[in-house]
């Protein structure tokens, strides 16, 4: 995580790669260094391989090959990002846990302090880049196609209790956006979305702020913050209970991996349980509403995607899960059940266990038979090199191809930057990086139904999730075998606790 360069030297806001400045633009540029350099030498490579299969006679091939080698070569623009709120707040977060562990060692989080002492920096832009479904200013109302296709229903049932503002990915509007477009600064598609696993994120930081007595919350944890604080959490508490409203590859937009998902949000539960005292009622609000969520369908639904081997339980997400053999057979390699198992019991211990870690005296059977089965896996599994140490910690929003592009979900909105207008027969708009689609305030869904059985630019919208695997698209994901290890310890210091 890098402080962006472009709010000056005392901002709180911080980008995911390091920044290079552009002179003739004036604007410092965020991407990631080695994929960056790559693509660079791509564009340059790429007229001269042309030339060099054309001239031993492979035109043929390098007209079948062409095609993938643009698109790989176009989708590097989307590697140029601007601030987000993910890297903003989990920076926020580890601040407040270095400033609660001074006792032990100040120099800590003096340093952090050093880099990090504007914190209003932060909640200014919070507020400011809100989703705001019913204002009536154009980008506060204006959302990824794809996050309203999943929210739409929290939405509807929203619409009437009043203003609803919520935390968004990415520090811009979609004017900005469009502004620095040729600046090589601005959002993926040019709009802004809510990603699930991020609001979690940043209701963790503002709890963990507050809870830290960091920089005088009375300053800066106001009505407007409480609302999107209060607003977010009943968002991710909705789609918990309403099964992600199917879509987890929309809704966990940047984030793939649902039990990383809810580790993260057990997090938020766990810090406000180690409270008697909250200092603000919304706290306590958020608390309950927390407890009940995770402690009902949350859990149910860690539960549910339980193995059951033998004497053991483990978890898999999606890495190696439907791999083949040499002889073209399915395999399940599980790949990433070492971090999902790890991950899954985490999120379980958080939100069934007493701020010492122990867990409460009325856990659920079934939750308290799955810790020590799972517990027992991992003891025999977490350091060995039966299975991969890798996971899916984070990845692009378009995983697979037509089923999650945001023009082909119902909208009200798109051109292209310079203002032109896109025709409704034109198709597939993939490559172009110019276009802007977005919701616009909000669509009845009467109407919404409507368009769901229309085309949208030679594709019809794809409602149901299948999977990861179930298209057989290969696509970029991060991952971390230190985040692996480093969960699996963690998860073994618990079941030590509780001795199972």
């Amino acid at each position: 995580m890098y402080h962006d360069k472009n709010y000056g030297h005392d901002t709180s806001l911080l980008v995911f790669w390091p920044q290079e400045y552009n002179e003739a633009t004036g604007v410092w540029l965020c991407r990631p260094v080695n994929i960056g350099k790559t693509m660079d030498f791509g564009n340059k490579a790429e007229p001269v391989v042309k030339r060099m299969f054309t001239d031993i006679g492979l035109q043929g091939l390098w007209n079948e090959i062409s095609p993938l080698v643009n698109e790989i070569l176009t989708a590097s623009s989307a590697f140029y990002i601007p601030a987000d709120f993910d890297d903003t707040f989990v920076n926020i977060g580890f601040g407040s846990l270095l400033k609660n562990y001074q006792s032990v060692s100040r120099e800590p989080y003096l340093s952090w302090l050093s880099s990090n002492s504007n914190l209003e920096s932060a909640i200014a832009a919070l507020k400011k880049y809100s989703y705001k479904p019913f204002s009536s200013e154009f980008d506060s109302k204006a959302i990824d196609p794809r996050t309203y296709f999943y929210m739409r229903h929290f939405l509807e049932e929203a619409k009437s209790k009043g203003e609803l503002s919520l935390v968004t990915t990415w520090v811009q509007s979609l004017s900005e956006s469009r502004d620095n477009f040729y600046n090589h600064y601005t959002m993926p598609f040019n709009v802004n979305n809510v990603d699930l696993t991020v609001s979690a994120n940043v209701l963790y930081g503002l709890t963990a702020a507050v809870l830290s007595d960091m920089q005088d919350p009375n300053s800066w944890f106001d009505e407007e913050v409480q609302m999107i604080y209060l607003n977010t959490t009943s968002l991710v508490m909705y789609e918990i209970s309403n099964n992600f409203s199917s879509r987890p590859d929309l809704a966990l937009t940047y984030y793939p991996s649902v039990f990383n998902f809810y580790w993260f949000t057990s997090r938020i539960l766990n810090l406000l349980n180690s409270y008697d005292q909250l200092p603000y009622p919304v706290m306590q609000t958020v608390k309950m509403r927390m407890s009940s969520t995770l402690r009902g369908e949350g859990t149910n639904d860690i539960l549910r995607r339980a193995t059951r081997h033998n004497d053991f339980i483990y978890f898999d997400d999606f890495l190696g899960d439907n791999d083949k053999n040499l002889y073209g057979e399915r395999v399940n390699r599980g790949d990433d059940r070492i971090s999902s198992t790890a991950m899954a019991v985490n999120a379980l211990f958080y939100i069934w266990a007493n701020a010492s870690g122990v867990l409460l005296t009325d856990t659920p059977e079934p939750v308290t038979y799955t810790l020590i089965m799972a517990c027992h896996w991992l003891s025999d599994n977490a350091l060995s090199d039966r299975l991969e140490h890798i996971n899916a910690f984070f990845s692009g929003s378009v995983k697979l191809g037509s089923v999650d592009i945001p023009f082909f979900y119902p909208l009200n909105y798109i051109e292209r930057v310079n203002g032109s207008l896109i025709s409704s027969d034109h198709h597939f708009l993939g490559s172009d990086s110019d276009v802007i689609s977005a919701v616009i305030g909000t669509i009845q869904e009467d109407r919404y139904k409507e368009l769901l059985e229309h085309k949208h630019y030679g594709y019809k919208t794809p409602t149901e999730f299948h999977g990861f695997n179930s298209k057989h698209v290969p696509f970029p994901f991060w991952s971390s075998t230190i985040l692996t290890d480093a969960s699996s310890a963690l998860a073994l210091t618990q079941c030590t606790l509780n001795n199972m």
